[in-house]
């Protein structure tokens, strides 16, 4: 389930849709296994089904899951103060894989390549809810407030850009977004003064 929800191509909403089902199911299933796995093997499971790397796995697809309901609520230009709860999850929902991942018990089981990416998704989507939050504060007005937002936002993406491959789609696309919005929230600031 994983990997077809993972190989979807999000340009429809019914690949996102099914994206997010799958990435869903395939939580679930890693959660079952995880409370049913021990009592059901006469002998130590292998590493791929301890209790702990059944748990990152779950934690894991619960935020890909959520990943595609971002995607989906950014292409159909969802509010922003819907944004900022959706993407602040994506943010808590990496850190608890990441958490999870880091696990004495489980630590090598994953590439590094794997824990850089789910540290990378943390920081990013914190900017993003930055990012999206400082919107609402520019419908309000609250410019200061915003430019303090876009700066941290720029800042969590540097340090994701650390993490992250060049060719991950999506993230990336919002960077130059970022940038504009800070330089013009910074104009509107130092017009203000």
């Amino acid at each position: 389930m994983s990997q077809i929800a993972a190989s979807q191509q999000f340009h429809t909403d019914d690949e996102i849709k099914t994206s997010s089902k799958l990435f869903q199911q395939a939580a679930g299933v890693f959660a079952r296994l995880r409370d049913t796995v021990l009592g059901m093997v006469q002998q130590d499971p292998t590493p791929d089904l301890m209790p702990d790397t059944l748990a990152a796995l779950s934690a894991l697809m619960v935020a890909q899951a959520q990943e595609a309901i971002y995607i989906k609520g950014y292409k159909d230009k969802m509010k922003a103060t819907s944004m900022v709860k959706i993407s602040a999850q994506i943010a808590e929902f990496y850190a608890e894989a990441q958490k999870l991942m880091q696990k004495d018990v489980v630590r090598g089981v994953w590439d590094k390549e794997w824990s850089a990416i789910v540290n990378g998704k943390t920081l990013a989507y914190a900017a993003l809810a930055q990012f999206h939050q400082a919107e609402v504060n520019g419908e309000n007005r609250e410019i200061g407030e915003q430019l303090s937002r876009l700066a941290e936002s720029l800042k969590l993406f540097e340090t994701a850009q650390k993490y992250l491959p060049k060719d991950l789609t999506g993230i990336w696309d919002l960077y130059p977004a970022i940038s504009k919005a800070h330089v013009a929230a910074k104009k509107d600031n130092d017009f203000i003064v």
